[in-house]
């Protein structure tokens, strides 16, 4: 075991997890492997309880670091480590700390690829960053402080090598929504960006963001209205988390969601409701132009939000016929009457399904009527409930006890 290739040891390693530390004492090699998985991620107070003898080459495992401002002493003690492995660092801000910027600022060496910010942060951080940390591909900054403006923030992303974006928090709406938006529009190197706010209103320039080709994800909460406009500028997306509010719960939402066919690149959606809407057979079969998806995720904030007003069960036999590479599947849609020669199809036609996730009754018994296997690759199944009815082909309920000739 002395002699086994790090790579094995490794591997084994990561199966002993979180009770590998009593490995780490059978010779270097072992705990030279050890510590490179236990310190992947770290917090400053971990290598606090560390002898100080010994803090130098447990920092030089980690890979991503957490540090808080108000940890004033840890900061500027553990700035001096060389943190060779360092990639990605959480910073969370505290003013009233009153931390020497340039210990931060140590921390923050070439080799970094991300980097997330909490808090009222020093904007002379980011500048910092765009000169010295060219690998820095991803930044994520929530409930950011007025020190950043969106002057300063649009002129980072214009001189940093930053492909992805994070940004949330009570003022990061008023502080960089016209930022973003513009940005994408002058300079096609954003490939995944996320906004923690509601969006309820596109600027007048959104109409030139269709030419936008590098976004390639996009997580946003908008307003039911700006549906069809804020769609049709985002043509190139592979995958799309949007979370739509919608009318107040007395009142149906009415969304026009054929404005999804547009996006063909279309790899992975989610949709997730906050109001009621009727789903009538089109609002869902405009889905078979999306040929690559291996995603489909539709629900809501509440049991109801999807109601099958007019979308049935061989509208929904339809529609997965023309899915085969879907892997996921959630369909939260209120009084659906699929039933079992509806999952069977599902299991004829998506034989890469691994989750599923359907609100409906089913006899699984049924399933055995057709030729095996259905779902080989079925990780993960949730259903409403079993149920003993038997179900023949076109949907008539069968007396108990009868079988199907």
């Amino acid at each position: 075991m002395d002699r086994l290739p790090i790579e094995i040891l490794l591997r084994i390693f990561s199966y002993l997890q979180p009770k590998l530390g009593s490995v780490l004492r059978v010779n270097s090699q072992w705990f030279n492997c050890g510590i490179s998985l236990i310190w992947r991620e770290a917090f400053w107070f971990h290598l606090s309880r560390i002898p100080k003898d010994r803090r130098v080459r447990y920092a030089a495992a980690i890979g991503k670091l957490f540090l808080w401002e108000g940890a004033t002493e840890e900061i500027e003690e553990f700035s001096h480590f060389a943190y060779p492995r360092l990639k990605h660092l959480s910073i969370g801000s505290n003013p009233s700390a009153k931390v020497d910027i340039a210990w931060l600022k140590r921390y923050m060496h070439a080799r970094v690829q991300s980097i997330e910010f909490t808090g009222d942060f020093d904007p002379e951080l980011l500048l910092h960053l765009q000169r010295n940390c060219r690998q820095l591909k991803e930044i994520s900054i929530s409930t950011p402080g007025d020190r950043l403006t969106g002057e300063i923030f649009h002129s980072f992303l214009q001189n940093s090598p930053v492909t992805k974006v994070s940004l949330d928090g009570n003022n990061v709406k008023s502080l960089f929504a016209h930022v973003i938006l513009n940005h994408l529009t002058n300079h096609d190197n954003l490939e995944e960006l996320s906004l923690g706010y509601t969006i309820d209103k596109l600027p007048n320039n959104i109409k030139s963001l269709e030419t936008v080709r590098s976004l390639r994800k996009l997580s946003a909460t908008i307003t039911h209205d700006i549906f069809p406009s804020f769609i049709s500028a985002f043509t190139s997306l592979h995958e799309l988390n949007l979370s739509v509010e919608g009318e107040p719960k007395s009142r149906l939402t009415s969304i026009d969601l054929k404005h999804l066919s547009n996006l063909t690149p279309l790899r992975s959606l989610y949709i997730s409701l906050n109001g009621k809407m009727d789903l009538q057979k089109g609002d869902l079969l405009f889905l078979k132009n999306l040929k690559h998806l291996t995603k489909l995720q539709l629900t809501g904030k509440m049991q109801t939000a999807f109601i099958a007003a007019g979308f049935n069960n061989v509208n929904f036999e339809d529609l997965v016929a023309d899915l085969p590479n879907l892997r996921v599947l959630t369909l939260h849609v209120f009084q659906l009457a699929l039933n079992i020669h509806s999952l069977a199809a599902l299991g004829q036609s998506c034989p890469l399904l691994e989750c599923c996730d359907l609100m409906g009754s089913f006899n699984i018994a049924q399933l055995k009527e057709y030729q095996a296997p259905l779902f080989p690759k079925l990780l993960s199944l949730r259903i409403q409930c079993f149920n003993r009815q038997t179900i023949d082909r076109t949907g008539a309920i069968l007396p108990v006890g009868r079988g199907i000739g």
